[in-house]
């Protein structure tokens, strides 16, 4: 008999807290599956990934509810809000070991590590200055932004980067008055952003020639007193990988298409550094989520010059 209670207890624990294809207990209620409204352009990076979760929240056949709050939010609100888990349940970001420990990662990428392959928002006349650049240390006297609370501000800063933060949208601003030299931004997110936000900086523009490359991954995060919604998504994803659906919505989506074309990045320069910070989990990721796996975590050692070479990103 007390075998028996032994055996029905594990088997409770795993139903309730295991991932991946374990058995779990349904929700008496569908999942509360509530994300920031963003304010940036509809169909842009924001419009991949919540397609991808949609295809993973559905894929997991779980009931849930998904909606929008009520406002739009950056990153530091948001992640403020999903930390009570109340105003927002979910919320997608780059990693970082802070991230990772206060909240649940679904350690799979969303972006397949897409978001490390960075292209520069520079102001238009500057386009010149950056012609001359092929390595780490031609860059290094030019001067970064990054937004608030960015994990990639300490990635630069330990690749010998000066780095200046500040609020998202005034990024943009001070690259248009020529405070700043340049912005990092993922491949996805370079060409929709001269879009939404060049109207109001009129002298800014995605720079030609070059690509920053270091691993990095998007999750989603969860509360971490919301575990039946991180196996939710957990399920999901691995059930989308598994039937091919995921794939081919990355292929196939006419954001990712378009930026990859956009991009150039066959004929850009490519220079890396390397990430120290990712935890040992994320390092350990299967190979197969991660776009050209076998060379995103190729990279020199921080602070030593990086010789230009062609970037190639085809499968």
């Amino acid at each position: 008999m007390r075998g028996l209670t032994t055996i029905v207890i594990v088997m409770s624990f795993f139903a309730i807290y295991g991932h991946g294809k374990t058995a779990r207990a349904q929700p008496e209620q569908p999942l509360n599956v509530i994300y920031p409204l963003r304010v940036e352009a509809e169909k842009g990076p924001h419009d991949f990934i919540l397609a991808t979760l949609k295809l993973v929240l559905d894929k997991s056949e779980i009931p849930h509810k998904m909606r929008p709050t009520s406002i739009p939010m950056q990153q530091t609100r948001a992640m403020e809000r999903l930390k009570d888990g109340k105003d927002v349940t979910i919320y997608w970001a780059g990693t970082s070991p802070e991230f990772e420990t206060e909240f649940l990662p679904i350690r799979i990428p969303i972006m397949r590590g897409l978001l490390g392959y960075r292209l520069m928002i520079i102001r238009k006349d500057r386009q010149k200055i950056f012609d001359t650049i092929m390595t780490l240390s031609q860059l290094a006297p030019l001067h970064a932004g990054q937004g608030l609370g960015w994990a990639d501000i300490e990635i630069l800063k330990n690749a010998g980067l000066s780095v200046t933060a500040a609020p998202y949208e005034h990024v943009f601003k001070l690259i248009n008055a020529g405070r700043l030299d340049y912005f990092p931004r993922g491949i996805t997110e370079a060409f929709p952003e001269i879009r939404e936000f060049g109207p109001a900086n009129p002298d800014i523009a995605v720079e030609e020639n070059l690509v920053l490359v270091y691993p990095f991954a998007m999750f989603f995060f969860v509360n971490k007193d919301n575990p039946e919604l991180a196996n939710a998504v957990t399920l999901g994803f691995q059930k989308a990988y598994e039937d091919g659906s995921f794939l081919a919505l990355f292929a196939r989506h006419p954001h990712i298409r378009a930026i990859i074309d956009q991009a150039h990045l066959s004929q850009r320069t490519r220079i890396d550094i390397a990430n120290p910070f990712l935890t040992t989990a994320t390092k350990e990721i299967p190979a197969r989520y991660w776009y050209q796996a076998d060379k995103i975590f190729e990279a020199p050692q921080p602070h030593s010059p990086a010789p230009g070479k062609k970037a190639n990103l085809t499968d």
